[in-house]
């Protein structure tokens, strides 16, 4: 006689607690979904991943559902440790309460050293207890899900370490010149910036790509070369360019005095973007100016030269003003103002982040778990538990995954168990066992 946890009435205690975890992750994103919508609409625009992740960090709404999410992860990887890892109990409602039992009459004859030896052909240590016994194969079948949990974790640990102990400094700084980063006094030695000598601008959309920037630094720990790619790490900052732009000389020339130079830096790449500064006491809107227009049907576009490029100074009361650039620093038409001496300047961050060594981590981790979780399926927990009841034998079996299939295993087991136990002396032999005898999985 079988009975399966399909044939009974009641949940079984693995059900409860996967009842219970998805009823707990259902709940944590009704919460998130309430709290995004509540978040969407009360920041749109394109704030709105900030202010979600400013909501997560620092409200106490927030912080409560991340609380939870950690408490959630936390003890489900510890009951999936304490499942896999627990001994049976010998007794006959744990055994019916497998994925499927069988009963079977008790012979006269000795009979657990036969049912060893046939648990041995089939892959699995027994271990008895008297005329009681289980083999467990699969312990360690919780890792990739604590693992996998485990580094979300760490992950969610890390970010709200990086969202509040994070520093980070900007500077602008064009070639010699030093400036402080963090506390740290920083050098930009040498700058190069691979940009094309003239650019077409098409219509509205900015086609601009700025590529090839190189800055040679040099920090209290020594030199470093920093690119437009990843950060580069010093110590504990992490150093990246994150804007070029041109360091121009303007030239004023009066009557009744000398030349007047003043060095500026202009933000004005790509081609079409403004910036205001401060030139000779006024505040100036500049912008590059086009040096020709080219036209070719019906699409006409501006032509830069970035190489020698050309500015449009404009005050809001006045007319504008254009200044070129040429070797020579000639004057423009109206010969008051001229620019020479161009050269670039590159905008730098230091960041120094505590947190960022959790999120690598936990990313590793995560995806370990991952990895760990394709290949569980070949050594997840298996279970084969078999004591002496009244005149009978009870034996049965649970699979951690793919229960119909163990079902399915354990009905092909029933023919060898009967003659077993009917005959104790006799064990099916290799060859007439088939491959489940040899202790291959069908």
């Amino acid at each position: 006689m079988e009975r399966s946890t399909e044939d009974r009435k009641g949940w079984h205690p693995l059900l409860t607690a996967a009842a219970w975890t998805a009823s707990g992750y259902t709940t944590l994103l009704c919460g998130l979904a309430v709290a995004g919508i509540y978040v969407y609409y009360r920041f749109q625009g394109d704030e709105a991943y900030g202010n979600w992740f400013t909501f997560l960090m620092e409200t106490p709404t927030g912080l409560l559902l991340l609380l939870v999410l950690a408490l959630n992860i936390l003890t489900g990887g510890w009951r999936a440790a304490i499942r896999c890892r627990q001994l049976p109990s010998f007794t006959a409602s744990y055994v019916q309460s497998l994925d499927i039992s069988a009963t079977f009459p008790e012979p006269d004859a000795p009979w657990t050293g036969a049912l060893s030896h046939w648990l041995t052909l089939k892959g699995y240590q027994p271990v008895l207890a008297g005329e009681k016994g289980y083999s467990i194969r699969g312990q360690w079948s919780f890792l990739p899900q604590v693992t996998l949990r485990f580094g979300i974790l760490l992950l969610l640990f890390g970010l709200f370490l990086s969202h509040h102990a994070r520093l980070e400094d900007r500077t602008v700084l064009g070639p010699g010149e030093t400036g402080q980063l963090l506390g740290d006094p920083v050098r930009l030695v040498e700058l190069r910036a691979n940009l094309p000598e003239t650019h077409l601008q098409v219509g509205r959309e900015k086609n601009f790509s700025i590529q090839g920037i190189t800055a040679e630094l040099e920090d209290s720990r020594g030199p470093l070369t920093v690119t437009q790619g990843w950060p580069v790490k010093s110590g504990s900052r992490y150093y990246a360019i994150t804007g070029v732009g041109f360091a121009q000389t303007f030239l004023r020339a009066e009557a009744s005095a000398a030349s007047q130079a003043v060095r500026v830096n202009l933000d004005v790449l790509p081609p079409g973007k403004e910036d205001k500064v401060l030139l000779f006491g006024d505040t100036v809107q500049v912008s590059l100016y086009p040096e020709k227009t080219v036209s070719k049907g019906r699409l006409s576009g501006e032509l830069f030269n970035i190489a020698q490029p050309s500015y449009l100074l404009e005050q809001t009361e006045t007319e504008g003003v254009v200044v070129s650039i040429s070797p020579a620093g000639q004057e423009d038409s109206g010969g008051a103002l001229q620019g020479s001496q161009t050269a670039y300047w590159a905008r730098i961050r230091a960041v120094r982040d505590p947190g960022l060594i959790l999120i690598h981590g936990s990313l590793s981790l995560i995806g370990a778990g991952l990895l760990l979780l394709a290949t569980n399926f070949f050594w997840y927990r298996r279970e084969v538990v078999f004591i002496r009841g009244e005149r009978e034998i009870v034996v049965g079996y649970r699979e951690q995954y793919l229960k119909k299939w163990g079902i399915q295993r354990f009905y092909r087991w029933k023919e060898e168990l009967s003659m077993i136990l009917e005959t104790p002396g006799h064990v099916p032999d290799e060859q007439a066992g088939g491959p489940e005898a040899r202790g291959e999985e069908k």
